[in-house]
């Protein structure tokens, strides 16, 4: 769902506010 900036899924990393808005986006509009 979440992938790092090396394309790997990071389930730990803290998800920026910048990132979670995009999440939240594609997850919306699918």
């Amino acid at each position: 769902m979440a992938l790092g900036d090396d394309g790997y899924f990071k389930p730990n990393d803290p998800l920026t506010r910048a990132q979670f808005g995009a999440l939240m986006y594609r997850a919306m509009n699918r």
